[in-house]
């Protein structure tokens, strides 16, 4: 996957009024919203409230203890004004954009409506492709020699499962509902322990190169390990599609 190409579930709303459905749809669910800035450390936590394509405006909810001052700080940093990525979770889909800060008001944080809106569909969990030039590894026992280490390269991950490259003339060893034992992988200095069983594998080009992809689902995790790998998960891939916003 090029660094420069966004992935294609990650799509431009090319329709406005899909776009200002959406965001009304948003509005109306006082839909989960992320808000931040390139330059920002946190990330602030809030919900969208108002939608006005009239005035082509924008509202999310003020949270409580909220540091209006260290915010607009944030937003006028050494390279002038900053605009805010925002990230809210509908229920089909996930939509993205960036737009200015207009001020706060008494109806909460307003914003400027966006100019483009990108969508991700939803799925039962979010799935995030490690970038070029990113490397997770995965490491389990040979299925041949059980007293031997196989490690691969991560293609995908999710709260339920992970998928993995390999020759494709593995396929007769990585079959469907086979177990891999003792599979592990470390993500934010955790090292997260799974049981692990096949659930697909299939000939795919990546790169122009023939692979074998393996695709595993979670049977057994830690305590933790779940919630840990989805706010993984969710984190990188909002960093990630930042760039294409």
């Amino acid at each position: 996957m090029s660094e420069d190409k966004a992935p294609k579930d990650f799509q431009l709303i090319q329709d406005q009024a899909e776009a200002d459905h959406l965001l009304s749809e948003g509005a109306k669910s006082f839909a989960s919203t992320l808000i931040w800035t390139k330059d920002q450390q946190n990330v602030i936590r809030t919900h969208l409230t108002l939608f006005s394509r009239k005035d082509s405006l924008i509202w999310a909810w003020t949270p409580k203890n909220f540091d209006l001052k260290k915010f607009m700080r944030e937003l006028e940093g050494p390279g002038g004004v900053h605009d805010c990525y925002f990230s809210v979770s509908l229920a089909w889909a996930n939509i993205f954009f960036r737009t200015a800060f207009s001020g706060p008001d008494s109806a909460g944080l307003c914003f400027h409506a966006p100019e483009r809106v990108y969508k991700v569909q939803r799925r039962k969990d979010l799935r995030y492709r490690i970038p070029e030039g990113h490397v997770l590894k995965l490491e389990f026992d040979d299925p041949l020699f059980p007293d031997q280490k196989q490690t691969k390269k991560v293609f995908d991950l999710s709260a339920s499962g992970v998928s993995f490259l390999t020759d494709p003339s593995d396929k007769e060893v990585f079959v469907d509902g086979a177990v891999l034992k003792n599979v592990t992988f470390t993500i934010d200095l955790r090292k997260i322990v799974a049981h692990v069983e096949i659930r697909h594998s299939k000939e795919v080009m990546v790169q122009r190169k023939p692979c074998l992809k393996v695709g595993l689902i979670f049977k057994g995790m830690r305590p933790g390990d779940s919630q840990k790998i989805a706010s993984y998960v969710f984190e990188e891939s909002r960093k990630y599609f930042l760039r294409f916003i």
